[in-house]
């Protein structure tokens, strides 16, 4: 029997000779269904309901048609569809940890392919984060950033991503990157004593990169059941120097300015407020909490995934 596939399409990142390919690809199959969202609401709605019509769901766009996408599975009781990503957004940075091939009509041939559903090696559980406001409930699969990083999110207009494409977070950082705040913060891990610090910035970590592939978390896993968490202190200009080569190094992690936990639990509040982007969904200016829910949605990966990347040799202190 024919498996059944639902394409959340974004209109706005379908725009390139490229996406127009793709999306002929995708009508010229009888078992999918194509539907493009009028908003984040109405995504999160629609795959909610949808999710006990179809076998698998991808999410064609960006980071954020990614986060709607899990949302809308998370939200529904049925046992989840598969998800895919086809990425077609500025960033990407999932897909990085999927392992997603860079030729996109093959990528999208093989999660076509009913076999390749079937597979255990495409096939992998993924974890995903809930997120508890004053809002209310959301989820997130990849990278949540507070502090200075969310100040560059905010300097991400449709113009210049448009203009410096996958530079886009480069372009949106030099602004920031002359005026760093530090931010007093309440933090506690799982169970343990809450403790003050004060912080550049704050990365909490389902997926590996942010940023536009950006290796933020490089010992990570989707199916580990644990949230990576980094504290970056506050510091000189000199520091910054030193972590933003340790950065682009992708050792980072062992610089004393870092604080490194893999956890299952944490919240954090802040003076002054500090706001969170969880996969380009800001999060209100307000106490957070994260916590695991292991296993939650099943995603298609590449041929070169990565169950449990390795790891460092030291574990920050507080």
């Amino acid at each position: 029997m024919d498996r059944s596939i639902l394409v959340m399409w974004n209109s706005n990142a379908g725009s390139t000779d490229q996406a127009q390919a793709l999306l002929e690809q995708l009508k010229g199959d009888a078992r999918v269904k194509i539907h493009s969202p009028e908003g984040d609401q109405e995504a999160i709605n629609y795959v909610k309901e949808a999710a006990t019509e179809f076998d698998a769901v991808i999410a064609a766009g960006g980071d954020g048609t990614v986060n709607t996408t899990v949302n809308g599975l998370a939200a529904s009781k049925a046992e989840s569809p598969i998800m895919g990503v086809l990425p077609l957004g500025t960033a990407n940075d999932l897909s990085f940890t999927l392992s997603t091939p860079p030729q996109l009509e093959r990528w999208l041939a093989l999660m076509l392919d009913q076999s390749i559903q079937q597979d255990k090696n495409f096939v992998r559980p993924c974890d995903i984060i809930q997120t508890k406001t004053k809002d209310g409930v959301s989820y997130f699969a990849n990278v949540a950033t507070g502090g200075n990083s969310d100040r560059v999110t905010e300097q991400m207009t449709n113009e210049i991503k448009q203009q410096w494409g996958a530079l886009a977070y480069l372009r949106g950082a030099l602004d920031v990157l002359q005026d760093l705040k530090g931010f007093e913060l309440v933090v506690q891990f799982d169970e343990e004593e809450a403790f003050d610090c004060t912080a550049w910035n704050v990365i909490v970590a389902n997926g590996r990169a942010c940023g536009g592939h950006l290796l933020v978390a490089p010992q990570a896993s989707l199916e580990d059941g644990l949230i990576d968490v980094m504290i970056i202190r506050d510091g000189t200009s000199i520091d910054l120097a030193s972590l933003t080569a340790q950065l682009f190094l992708s050792d980072y992690l062992l610089s004393e300015q870092v604080i490194y936990r893999q956890v299952k639990q944490f919240k954090v509040s802040s003076d002054p407020p500090l706001r969170f982007s969880a996969d380009g969904n800001l999060l209100p200016e307000s106490s957070v909490s994260f916590e695991i829910q292991a296993s939650r949605i099943r995603v298609l990966v590449g041929p070169e995934y990565v169950r449990k990347p390795p790891k460092t040799t030291r574990s920050s202190a507080v």
